[in-house]
């Protein structure tokens, strides 16, 4: 009976060992598998971040890429603009250099109708003190009647309205 009691006693430890050692196989697996999961959450969100990061760095080139072709449309409106008005004055200046002595004589002060003040004077690089009494005055009038009698203006006007239009339909 000892015999019988010492290999039931025996038996049961031996299923108690098995037991506990079954019982740390399971809790070995259970935590070998929490790690892997948490190992693959950490890489998940390693690679949410470069892909974010990613795509700050894809917005980033785009928008220094489009300041970059804004800098270059802007140059090259300040281009054309240049061009145009090299292209206006160099179409309307052949014209107007010839008329140009009789557009000064024009100009000038008429003696008797506005009694003997300068209206225009070449002073300051020629620059045009006041501009309404220019226009306003005889002279600047008569001019301007003459241009619009000779049609000369409005030929003027048509070709450089033309050459704008052209300028800003070709940028």
């Amino acid at each position: 009976m000892e015999k019988a009691d010492r290999q039931k006693h025996l038996a049961i430890i031996a299923a108690e060992r098995e037991a506990a050692e079954k019982r740390v196989l399971e809790q070995n697996a259970v935590e070998i598998e929490a790690f892997r999961r948490q190992r693959q959450a950490e890489i998940a969100e390693l690679e949410a971040e470069a892909i974010r990061t990613l795509a700050a760095a894809n917005r980033d080139k785009a928008l220094a890429e489009a300041a970059g072709i804004e800098a270059i449309l802007a140059a090259k409106n300040v281009i054309s603009n240049a061009n145009l008005i090299a292209q206006v004055i160099t179409a309307l200046w052949p014209e107007l250099a010839p008329q140009l002595p009789q557009v000064l004589q024009a100009l000038a002060p008429q003696p008797g109708v506005i009694g003997d003040a300068k209206i225009y004077t070449f002073a300051n690089g020629g620059a045009i003190p006041n501009l309404n009494t220019l226009l306003l005055s005889t002279s600047g009038l008569a001019l301007i009647n003459a241009l619009f009698e000779e049609g000369k203006l409005g030929q003027l006007l048509a070709q450089i309205k033309s050459l704008l239009q052209e300028g800003t339909s070709n940028p």
